[in-house]
């Protein structure tokens, strides 16, 4: 026996029709939400790859390093000129500065850390004496 359908109404016609428009504008609001979501991803992408660069600036300028440049006015130089010379030296005596405050900083610390060592030994020591 096969399943007769009847006839749609009226009424049925206009609620289908509906549901079909209803149906294709929440397909397309879908598909514009799922555009907006990935726009952001690149977005975030992009604005993370800038905060990047941006921070690698700012620790750049931080730093404040020295290149060994003598000649950033852009004024033509002869490497043999007093102020060149004196810029020469008085960059190597910086450089020599900063790193023998590198080394004693090093030393220090090494020092402290022997000295700690030391101390604890010595406070275990006087621990385990006074329990027994």
């Amino acid at each position: 026996m096969l399943l007769e359908i009847p006839n749609p109404t009226e009424r049925e016609r206009l609620l289908m029709a509906a549901l079909e428009r209803r149906n294709v504008q929440i397909s397309l609001q879908k598909q514009v939400i799922g555009g907006l979501q990935a726009q952001t991803i690149l977005h975030s992408v992009h604005v993370e790859d800038l905060r990047g660069q941006l921070q690698g600036d700012e620790e750049k300028k931080a730093r404040g390093q020295d290149r060994g440049r003598i000649n950033m006015d852009g004024l033509p130089k002869i490497l043999t000129q007093d102020t060149i010379f004196d810029r020469v030296v008085k960059a190597h005596a910086e450089r020599g500065a900063v790193k023998n405050a590198a080394a004693k900083r090093k030393d220090a610390k090494t020092k402290y850390t022997e000295a700690v060592g030391v101390w604890k030994v010595r406070e275990w020591t006087e621990r385990s004496e006074m329990a027994n």
